[in-house]
Order: structure tokens, then sequence, then C-alpha cells
């Protein structure tokens, strides 16, 4: 599906999956998601754009709000 989702925008640099994490933790307790948000914090990451294959799966509770004010503030000190 996210190769479809993509299709003529861009290409997939990378493919992060927390199998055997719950939900419930924090972004910055699973692998997986945390050296996402690492990534997303460099002035050089290597992508523009992260795809969700099921929301339900990634995000529990306030986490969506969490990431995506962290990923505002750092597109904003740019």
């Amino acid at each position: 599906m996210s190769e479809e989702t993509i299709r003529g925008h861009g290409v997939i640099v990378t493919e992060c999956f927390d199998e055997g994490c719950l939900r419930r933790l924090p972004w910055c307790e699973r692998p997986g998601a945390a050296g996402l948000l690492a990534e997303a914090r460099r002035p050089d990451r290597k992508f523009d754009a992260v795809v969700v294959g099921e929301y339900e799966r990634v995000f529990y509770r306030d986490q969506f709000t969490a990431v995506l004010t962290m990923s505002s503030e750092r597109g904003s000190r740019r």
C-alpha cells in the first residue's frame, strides 16, 4: 500500500516496524519509532514524509498529536 500511496511523489528510503511492542508504549520506548523520531530531528534527514500503514496500530490516545507537534516544531526551525 505504501508503494501505491507514494507513486509519482517519491521513493521509500526506509521502513520501520515495532513488532512485539505495545502501541500504548510511548514512541521513544519503541525501537523503530524512536529511530524514526531521531532521524526526523536531523536537519539532513533522509525523508520528507512518513506513510503510516495502520493508524490504529501506530498511535494510541494523544500520540499522534505529540508526534505532529514535534514535527511542526522541527519544521519551523528550518
